[in-house]
């Protein structure tokens, strides 16, 4: 505005600001010559951060460390780099710069349906059968839950 000359109501309606917005940074503007240059300048240390932050998250999850929450990534993050940041922040480089969500773990058996293990539950089954007969008792205990050792529900 201060160079090309544009009408306020013109870069209003560009930006889909009021003009009284505009009307406003032109008065600070105007008695800040600095002010622009602060302006970027403070849009560019966001963006600095923002890359750190993208960079250490790219980071955590080429070392396939899990990250169960934005709290993570902060402690991780101070603790390398000495950044003050929010958890607000990092939530949303992660989700729209990353393409992260925050999902319920799904609980799965690595071996669950491998050829091995088919073929041992049926012979498995053919044993049973086959000690069924003979009126044994079985005690049967669930071990599937051993395997887990991360009781976490959600993560990123």
């Amino acid at each position: 505005m201060l160079i090309n000359f544009d009408k306020q109501a013109e870069v209003a309606r560009e930006y889909r600001v009021s003009q009284q917005v505009i009307a406003h940074l032109m008065m600070k503007a105007k008695k800040n010559k600095e002010f622009l240059q602060e302006l970027f300048d403070k849009r560019d240390v966001v963006a600095n951060r923002r890359d750190l932050i993208k960079n250490h998250v790219e980071e955590l999850n080429g070392k396939r460390e899990v990250i169960d929450s934005a709290a993570h990534v902060i402690k991780s993050l101070t603790k390398q780099q000495e950044i003050k940041t929010s958890e607000a922040e990092v939530r949303d480089v992660m989700k729209y710069e990353l393409g992260m969500r925050y999902k319920k773990i799904k609980t799965v058996s690595l071996h669950s349906n491998s050829e091995k293990n088919l073929v041992l539950r049926q012979r498995w089954a053919i044993e049973f059968l086959a000690q069924a007969r003979k009126k044994k008792v079985f005690i049967n205990i669930d071990e599937t839950w051993l395997g887990m050792s991360d009781f976490r529900r959600m993560k990123w």
